[in-house]
């Protein structure tokens, strides 16, 4: 043990019966001359930056057979249109400007590892709360050049992506950042625009296929902008091809947006790969799960985590992938203190130079310990290419790249703009479409309005103000009332009105039913009844991963509820859709 207090004892205890995490190259070297270690550790940050005044600490390998290949995969899947961590209770792990930092360190720390984007990156039409607008396009136009400008080698788009970006726009796009495209089950005349039906990677004498399964439409309006041919047909084709050009194949990675039914009915129709990449579950999370002879990992949805998946090729030559058995070590404590080492090496900043150190021994160590365990897996009686997942997060102490952030801020200002510019030139709202703001509601609902400015939803303005985020029109949309809408919130040093989430954001625009009261003997027109998808437009799983529908609607429940019947309101909005 070499350190107290830089982390958990307890931590470090775990990690120190470490044994695998290696590397492989990107592209294949050249065969190691006799003596050689066959696959070398990564190097240690020390050795990075050059550092002299203590030799970097190896494992020793002398005693050691050459190691064998190792295939490392970090991806990034189900993004789902998402620039940056929303900041709310919560939800403060993700964001493209972390991203760009974290993949610079593992470039130095892993340099083999092979970096991807998996479908369902640029588009929240995936969940059903998206009706895709300019910005729309122009946000997911946006994300598509970060994803190639932070070191993505390829993107597999899915149907909500296409949806976004047409199919032959985003050729052109990826084309230009330098990102390739691969869909394997695209139809012929529109892979020749620019996709690939796979991607082939090399891990010394391994090779590696990656494969696109674009699921099914929703509609025949999809089905037409993404022609699809058989899945289970090109897939084998792909697979076949790859075999004909490298000499053989030794893992095949499908990733897919594809739901249940598609996964179900692909399998039963005898789709063979071996790693098989997926969305998350209905209700948020990420599992994995050894079924059939193939692993199948869920993907962790937002942009808050990339996915890793570790492929040591421990069997002979071809497909032999194996669950990690009793017989084996276990796989995943390097890869926690390899994404600790990232995680403290992009706060190069602030962390201490004997810190530092610190951890470099123990992850030297626990190198060794994993190189001894993979010398003994070479006694099992059935070898087999072993397989691991972990996660690597985008946690809130990972800085954010300066030029990303710029990006982002350029694009907010410009996003803004095209929605000033849209309401100005668009036709006023109409007499039950205006929004008149808090002070309207006072004369007639006193108490009600006493008891909102107590709630969470009068200081939602506050909240965005103390983050800097005033001109961000994703926060804008859940901190104000009616942002982007015509009659609704536009710009707070025009209007204060319409600052906060106030009666209206829920209840729709009211200027016709004050109007209407203030006629006497007429009864006016209510306000939209609130539905649990009245709180979910804002309180989604990316904005408010922990709400309750039935814990947070008596925060702000009106007085007459409270005192009457909070179990009946629960029910008629919770219960409702």
């Amino acid at each position: 043990m070499h350190s107290k207090g830089f982390f958990d004892t307890t931590f470090l205890l775990i990690l120190q019966c470490l044994v695998f995490a290696g590397c492989s190259p990107t592209a294949a070297p050249s065969q190691p001359s006799d003596g050689e270690v066959g696959a070398e550790l990564p190097p240690t940050l020390g050795e990075l930056r050059g550092d002299d005044e203590r030799a970097p600490v190896q494992a020793s390998v002398d005693s050691l057979q050459a190691l064998p290949p190792w295939f490392r995969l970090i991806y990034s899947q189900d993004n789902r249109g998402e620039l940056e961590p929303c900041g709310c209770p919560g939800s403060p792990t993700g964001g493209l400007a972390r991203r760009r930092v974290l993949l610079a360190e593992l470039e130095k720390l892993l340099p083999d590892a092979l970096v991807v984007e998996g479908p369902t990156a640029l588009s929240r039409a995936v969940l059903g709360i998206e009706v895709i607008r300019g910005e729309h396009r122009s946000r997911a136009r946006l994300i598509l050049e970060l994803i190639g400008n932070a070191g993505a080698a390829a993107f597999f788009p899915g149907q909500a992506d296409f949806e976004v970006i047409r199919p032959e726009e985003m050729a052109q796009l990826a084309g230009h950042d330098g990102l390739q495209l691969v869909a394997t089950n695209l139809a012929p005349e529109m892979r020749s625009r620019g996709y690939r039906p796979y991607l082939l990677h090399t891990v010394k004498d391994r090779r590696v296929v990656l494969l696109g399964l674009i699921g099914s439409a929703g509609n025949e309006e999809a089905r037409r902008r993404v022609p699809r041919v058989d899945t289970v047909a090109s897939a084998s084709a792909a697979v076949a091809q790859a075999r004909r050009e490298a000499g053989g194949v030794d893992l095949v990675v499908a990733f897919t947006d594809g739901d249940g039914r598609d996964q179900a009915q692909w399998l039963d129709a005898g789709l063979d790969v071996d790693l098989l990449l997926v969305p998350p579950s209905r209700g948020g999370g990420s599992e994995t799960q050894w079924q059939g002879g193939r692993y199948r990992v869920e993907s962790e949805p937002l942009g808050r985590s990339f996915r890793r998946v570790d492929v040591v090729f421990t069997g002979p030559e071809g497909r032999h992938l194996g669950p990690i058995s009793g017989e084996a070590p276990p796989v995943r404590q390097v890869a926690a203190m390899e994404e600790l080492m990232l995680l403290r090496s992009s706060q190069s900043g602030t962390q201490s130079g004997a810190k530092m150190d610190e951890l470099l021994r123990a992850l030297s160590d626990a190198r060794e310990t994993r190189d001894k365990g993979l010398d003994a897996l070479r006694g099992l009686s059935k070898p087999v290419h072993l397989v691991a997942e972990s996660l690597l997060t985008l946690r809130p102490e990972v800085p954010e790249d300066s030029a990303v952030k710029a990006r982002l801020r350029s694009y907010r200002q410009d996003h803004l703009r095209d929605i000033e510019k849209r309401l100005a030139s668009g036709p006023p709202a109409e007499s039950d479409q205006r929004y008149l703001g808090h002070d309207s509601c006072i004369q007639c609902h006193p108490e009600v309005a006493a008891q909102w400015a107590r709630s969470p939803h009068a200081s939602g303005w506050l909240h965005l103000a103390e983050r800097g985020e005033t001109g961000n029109p994703d926060c804008l949309t859940c901190h104000t009332t009616g942002f982007g809408r015509s009659g609704g919130f536009v710009d707070p040093e025009k209007d204060k009105s319409l600052l906060n989430v106030q009666c209206e954001a829920c209840h729709g625009p009211m200027a016709l039913h004050v109007t209407e009261a203030a006629n006497r003997g007429f009864r006016p027109k209510p306000g939209r009844p609130v539905l649990s998808t009245t709180c979910t437009a804002c309180h989604d799983e990316a904005n408010s991963p922990d709400f309750d529908c039935e814990t947070y609607l008596p925060r702000v429940a009106h007085p007459r509820a409270l005192r009457e019947g909070l179990d009946t309101m629960i029910q008629s909005v919770c219960g409702s859709k």
